[in-house]
């Protein structure tokens, strides 16, 4: 029988002579290099996971048509990942934040906080850090605001002797210029694709036309070019993706508002919609051969997204009967439109994916608005 030897302390020679451990090192003795190494080895793993989870949600890495912005009914700004259904909170202050809008590069957001009266232009890193204000003017900006292509540029509306009119804002140095400077209400600037110019909706002519202007020259010397000259009320200008045409809001055609698109060069504005309805929030798909906008369905003017192309024929339609449809986005690479959906008393983002036409909720429920794709 093979016999068991005793458990013997210290450390050995060879030729089995037993040698006491020295003092301070018996559990250095007994445990193997590797063991003590696991645990370190296993901590410094996991914080190197959770920092590179971290840059990829938080940093420049994230593709567009996958990441956005909204705005919280509890007044914060939130950003929602839709293809792994995570949002996570942007700003976190006692005011009321919305209309988040990202900056062409999707570096940075700019949003309206109403933190008195007036709501103020702030601008924010898309890492949450960084938040500054940007207004100047005591009497606050009102909703209308646009980053231009260059990414230090923001266009906002704010009163001027009790009139609106349209500002050009850099946005590192904070410098301000008045690029309408009228006795009549400017307002909804829209910037060209190149950024040289806006669109923008103006009283001048005696009625709400679309005018055009040349960012460059100060109001003193360029006078801004009427595009639209008709009787009715012509708003919301936006430029096609090429720059070659706008569409807007109309009423000309019989008292309600339908989606017009003209060419810039030649032709007549078209009327797009002509559904006898009073459409709003037109908006062209990124490639341009669409357009989407919202129009009422029943007799509460809940609403439906209608997609249609620029001869006229609807191709597409988001409704639910329970309820309507607020603001909707159109991702950057076209796949998904996003919007803010109102139920009795609750807002909830959604997107749907145009090729299989299925809504998903976002943010688990979150009641939210204004919904904004990164670039």
């Amino acid at each position: 029988m093979e016999r068991t030897q005793p458990a013997r302390s210290g450390r050995h020679q060879r030729g089995g002579t037993p040698v006491p451990a020295r003092s301070g090192q018996a559990g250095l003795s007994t445990k193997p290099v590797s063991a003590l190494l696991t645990r370190p080895l296993l901590i410094f793993t996991f914080i190197l996971l959770l920092l590179i989870q971290s840059t990829l949600w938080l940093g420049p890495s994230l593709t567009g048509g996958q990441v956005l912005a909204f705005a919280g009914i509890d007044g914060n700004l939130y950003i929602s990942d839709v293809t792994r259904n995570q949002t996570r909170q942007l700003t976190r202050d006692s005011a009321y934040d919305t209309d988040p809008a990202w900056s062409p590069d999707g570096q940075r957001i700019a949003y309206f906080s109403r933190e008195n009266r007036n709501p103020t232009l702030y601008v924010i890193d898309a890492t949450g850090r960084n938040r500054r204000s940007l207004s100047l003017e005591s009497a606050g900006v009102n909703r209308f605001m646009a980053w231009a292509p260059d990414n230090r540029h923001i266009v906002y509306v704010a009163p001027n002797n009790g009139l609106n009119d349209i500002f050009l804002l850099d946005v590192d140095t904070r410098a301000i210029r008045n690029l309408t400077e009228h006795p009549a209400d400017d307002t909804e600037p829209a910037w060209s694709p190149d950024g040289s110019q806006i669109l923008f909706t103006s009283q001048r002519a005696g009625n709400s036309d679309i005018f055009l202007l040349d960012v460059a020259c100060e109001p003193a010397d360029c006078e801004p070019r009427n595009i639209t000259h008709n009787p009715a009320v012509d708003l919301l200008p936006q430029w096609s993706p090429d720059g070659t045409m706008i569409l807007f809001l109309s009423n000309r055609d019989g008292g309600d508002f339908d989606v017009f698109v003209q060419d810039l060069n030649v032709g007549e504005p078209v009327n797009i919609s002509a559904n006898h309805l009073d459409d709003t929030l037109p908006q062209w798909s990124p490639s341009g051969d669409e357009l989407l906008w919202l129009a009422p369905f029943n007799e509460r003017y809940d609403r439906r997204v209608i997609i249609g192309n620029l001869e006229g024929q609807h191709t597409q339609t988001l409704v639910d009967q329970n309820g309507s449809i607020v603001s909707a986005r159109w991702s950057p690479d076209g796949r998904y439109i996003a919007f803010s959906y109102a139920i009795e008393a609750t807002r909830s983002i959604f997107f749907v994916n145009l090729r299989d036409g299925r809504w998903r909720i976002l943010a688990n429920g979150l009641n939210g608005q204004s919904p904004a794709w990164r670039p």
